[in-house]
């Protein structure tokens, strides 16, 4: 995400979206990306200032210089309070959907290995925010709801294997996800 200046002073709950980048590639034209307590968040413990030069150009400097501040514990409370609220609002409803399109005994539907590591692993990613106040990757998440859920450890690390690809072993080769192993 790129915030600009007036952006970072107007905060989260005023901006709709911001400016985006896509596997590395800043699109200045796009406004796609979505604006969020958990992305304030993220901006706070991993962004950088980034000020723009004469000519344009982009310069990184540390993340501590001086410019706008944004309050560490005020993210970290809003990226939680987002994070319930998506559990409550978003998973809790994805969870039901997925119930009825899945577990219908009368209808095979194929279960692709990205909607398994999807609904293992973005609502494990919200859980470890709720849970450390901090924003973390959907493996991380995955790694910290086993721990917490042995219950669900074997369908977390097939689904973290399958994550990190194939292995010497040959876990994480193409895989198969039916009602049973998820």
């Amino acid at each position: 995400m790129y915030v600009t200046r007036d952006g970072l002073a107007k905060g989260p709950d005023a901006l709709q979206s911001v400016v985006a980048s896509v596997a590395g590639t800043l699109h200045p034209e796009s406004t796609d990306g979505p604006m969020n307590w958990a992305t304030w968040l993220n901006i706070v413990q991993s962004g950088v200032r980034v000020p723009i030069a004469e000519g344009g150009a982009l310069t990184v400097v540390d993340r501590r210089s001086t410019g706008t501040q944004i309050e560490e514990e005020a993210a970290r409370d809003g990226a939680i309070r987002f994070s319930r609220a998506n559990l409550d609002q978003y998973w809790r409803n994805r969870i039901v959907l997925s119930e009825q399109i899945y577990l219908n005994d009368e209808a095979a539907h194929p279960v692709s290995t990205f909607e398994v590591e999807w609904m293992s692993l973005g609502s494990a990613r919200l859980l470890a925010t709720v849970l450390t106040g901090r924003v973390v990757s959907k493996s991380e998440g995955g790694e910290l709801a086993s721990g917490r859920s042995p219950e669900f450890r074997r369908h977390l690390t097939q689904v973290l294997d399958a994550r990190r690809g194939p292995t010497p072993r040959g876990r994480g080769a193409a895989r198969t996800w039916s009602v049973r192993s998820t």
